[in-house]
């Protein structure tokens, strides 16, 4: 391979890297898409239709602003689950060494597992050797049982939001799409 294709990989490399991560994010965002927002067509039919006598006299009452209570951020919420069998917690450990650089040296913690009908998600943390023989830092991961694979990434904060959704059973299993944030 000459140096030019070899730039051309790489380039391609990163690209595809930054389209996964933004994919990733865009799927697991908790963001919600404000649907009652009034459209252009129907904001302009009601500014064209005529107003009657009696309504253009008296002015519009005020609505009082909505008041929102903030909710407290400082504790988790409680998550009630199920016990997985040892054999679910194995082959996530297995799966996410998979990935690793050095699957010997991994040191696994916070495991938590949710049971929902035949699919069993486990999210935590991993630490393990990088490829300069140094611990690297906990990186989370998330496993599903059902589709056999484990994802993780030290980065995305995202990836922790979503194994505390699927921890507290907010997260629904397609074939399909994987997993997709039920609302």
């Amino acid at each position: 391979m000459s140096r030019f294709e070899q730039i051309i990989v790489v380039v391609l490399g990163l690209i595809c890297v930054s389209l996964l991560g933004f994919i990733i994010r865009t799927w697991t965002s908790q963001r919600t898409l404000v649907a009652d927002a009034p459209r252009p067509e129907v904001m302009a039919a009601q500014a064209a239709a005529p107003k009657s006598a009696a309504a253009q006299s008296q002015p519009e009452p005020r609505q009082p602003p909505a008041v929102v209570q903030a909710q407290p951020t400082t504790q988790p919420p409680v998550i009630v689950q199920s016990k997985p069998d040892n054999d679910v917690l194995t082959r996530a450990q297995s799966a996410t060494r998979d990935i690793l650089k050095d699957p010997d040296s991994a040191q696994f913690s916070d495991l938590v597992a949710l049971q929902n009908g035949i699919d069993t998600v486990v999210c935590g943390f991993v630490n393990a050797k990088n490829g300069y023989g140094g611990y690297s830092g906990r990186q989370g991961f998330i496993y599903s049982d059902g589709i056999r694979s484990s994802h993780m990434n030290r980065y995305d904060g995202q990836i922790l939001e979503a194994c505390r959704n699927i921890a507290a059973g907010r997260y629904v299993r397609s074939l399909a799409d994987g997993f997709r944030l039920s609302r």
